[in-house]
């Protein structure tokens, strides 16, 4: 882009692997979510294993570049709606209309302005994105990926929320949800690592049948 970005964020490629697995019992039917989806990447990593998905991004240029590396990949016909819209508010549309997703993701900025002009800052407003996530996610099984850079706040900060959830209360005592939590990081051939953000992974397979 004329900003110098490239459109891709290499450091997030254990978050696509884990993505690309398919949902229990197969991905065909299953929903995902992707929001602050940018180019896309976490998006065609989900659509190449099934998944029905939604894209939201509030920057048209960016649901453009993802709508076009779809299709570079062979998914011009598969399901994916893209929109141009802000996070927060189509995440309490869809609670309304008693929307469910199998998985979500959530990469915010740490600063930035939604399409409303509204200043979005991720120490103050992602939990209550947290929260009306957490009410989307079908309750049998489900997958939650937060990841995001910020000097004030890292996984521990967002894990520790989780853990307190109300709505996952049942799931961690039912035993089966799993969680992961760290840094991505970009490493050179030397071996140094450029730390590059958090990431949090929380996924509940399901039960098995008694």
């Amino acid at each position: 882009t004329p900003f110098g970005h490239i459109g891709l964020f290499p450091e997030q490629a254990s978050n696509w692997r884990w993505l690309r697995r398919p949902a229990a019992g197969g991905s065909d039917r299953a929903e995902a979510l992707n929001l602050f989806g940018y180019t896309g990447a976490s998006t065609i990593a989900l659509a190449v294993s099934g998944f029905r998905v939604v894209h939201l991004d509030a920057a048209k240029p960016n649901v453009a570049a993802a709508r076009a590396a779809a299709d570079l990949n062979g998914l011009a016909d598969h399901p994916i709606r893209y929109l141009v819209d802000d996070a927060a508010k189509f995440a309490a549309r869809e609670l309304r209309r008693k929307r469910r997703y199998h998985t979500i993701v959530l990469d915010p900025p740490a600063y930035g302005h939604s399409t409303t002009g509204n200043t979005w800052r991720l120490e103050r407003d992602l939990w209550p994105l947290l929260d009306t996530c957490l009410a989307l996610l079908e309750g049998e099984a489900f997958r939650l990926l937060v990841s995001g850079h910020s000097a004030t706040l890292d996984q521990q900060d967002v894990l520790a929320y989780l853990r307190r959830a109300a709505p996952l209360q049942r799931h961690w005592k039912a035993g089966g949800l799993r969680s992961e939590a760290g840094r991505s990081q970009l490493v050179d051939r030397a071996g140094r690592p450029l730390d590059a953000g958090f990431y949090v992974r929380l996924e509940f397979p399901g039960l098995p049948d008694a």
